[in-house]
């Protein structure tokens, strides 16, 4: 079985460079970071990106910090901001189908515990599947100026998609709010897996920092951080 991580991070020059840069800081320090922790690397990490992107070399030097096989491909319409804006794409071209796959879903901006692609993959091994399902990672933490709040999402953007051989579907394939069209849906654990982070350059209006006055706050502590190998200063 081959597992895939799927991520868009396609910035172009209609981004503003200086928006544009702080998303790569983010991407670096949170989820490249967070990557370079995991306890497995036998993933192949596909990432759609803007090859008219201004910082393209720096950002796929960053990607490459991750230590996983990076294979990077043009995003098309998905470039930030575009009225396309939606995580469907050419993402089956990227993926080889001689047997059973998982892909796995996160944004450029966001970061797993260390464990996580690991469990994914165990959790795909340790059945025999005919059909597709997806595991999905319910409980972490959203993040905003040093302060999160513990979230759980029933249809969280944190998830992996199993498909049996033949079956060119992958987690990108719905958004993820309506994803229990795709396909059965269990929760993999209830252990905080997961940091989201809140800012207002975040594409959807719900992931801004300016909605963060919804939610009650609580102060960032030592054993959160001990949790997730990332720059926290960032977040």
């Amino acid at each position: 079985m081959r597992h895939y991580l799927l991520t868009r991070a396609a910035y172009g020059p209609d981004v503003p460079l200086d928006v544009n840069r702080r998303r790569l800081d983010l991407t670096e320090g949170v989820l490249v970071r967070s990557l370079a922790a995991q306890t497995t690397k036998d993933v192949t990490w596909v990432v759609l990106i803007d090859p008219k992107d201004p910082l393209l070399d720096e950002r796929i030097s960053v990607l490459r910090e991750s230590g996983l096989r990076l294979v990077t491909g043009d995003a098309g319409r998905m470039v930030r901001g575009h009225r396309f804006d939606r995580p469907w794409g050419p993402w089956p071209k990227y993926i080889e189908r001689d047997g059973p796959t998982l892909t796995t879903r996160i944004d450029d901006d966001d970061a797993f515990a260390p464990w996580v692609l690991e469990r994914f993959t165990a959790a795909a091994e340790a059945r025999t599947l005919r059909k597709r399902i997806i595991w999905t990672l319910p409980v972490g933490w959203r993040t905003h100026a040093g302060r999160v709040n513990l979230r759980t999402d029933v249809l969280t953007q944190f998830t992996a998609l199993y498909s049996p051989s033949r079956d060119t579907h992958t987690i990108m394939h719905i958004n993820h709010t309506s994803m229990d069209r795709l396909a059965p849906i269990e929760p993999l654990t209830e252990d905080p897996a997961w940091v989201w982070t809140r800012h207002d350059d975040a594409r959807s209006k719900d992931s801004r920092a300016s909605t963060m006055n919804r939610d009650a706050m609580l102060p960032l502590t030592d054993e959160i951080r001990a949790q997730f190998d990332i720059d926290w200063s960032l977040v």
